[in-house]
């Protein structure tokens, strides 16, 4: 039996090309800041739970809530970049509550996000939301 996703058309009859997943889009603009010589990492958010030394269960944070996906240096200035990475067509969500009444994580997650980039901002350094690299050669003036 074949693969669905193998065997995905689009309108015209032709294979459809799988879309880009988000950390395709990381490795891309990691790839090219690093080409350009330009100090970039990818950077881990989230929790974990973990027991600790007392036996009790622990919640480990990765980084700040809302930290963007890739962190650098623009040289020679050493100025601070942040980059939030997007699938294509991402738009950010716009309700607080869900159809069915239910509060919107993502939305939460976007707010997040969001007051995490005007921190970096504020400080004097540069937040973008990129979902292609024509968003970060602008941005950074490359």
């Amino acid at each position: 039996m074949q693969n669905k996703k193998a065997n995905e058309r689009d309108v015209a009859g032709k294979p459809s090309k799988p879309k880009p997943k988000e950390r395709d889009i990381q490795r891309s603009i990691l790839d090219f800041l690093r080409a350009k010589g330009i100090f970039a990492e990818r950077r881990n958010v989230g929790a974990a739970r973990f027991l600790g030394r007392s036996g009790k269960e622990q919640l480990v944070r990765f980084s700040s809530r809302g930290a963007a996906d890739i962190y650098g240096c623009l040289p020679p200035s050493g100025r601070h970049f942040e980059i939030e990475a997007k699938n294509p067509g991402w738009k950010p969500p716009e309700n607080y509550h869900t159809r069915t009444g239910k509060v919107n994580k993502a939305y939460l997650h976007w707010q997040e996000q969001l007051a995490f980039g005007m921190a970096v901002r504020k400080s004097g350094g540069i937040w973008f939301v990129a979902v292609g690299l024509g968003q970060v050669r602008t941005e950074l003036g490359l």
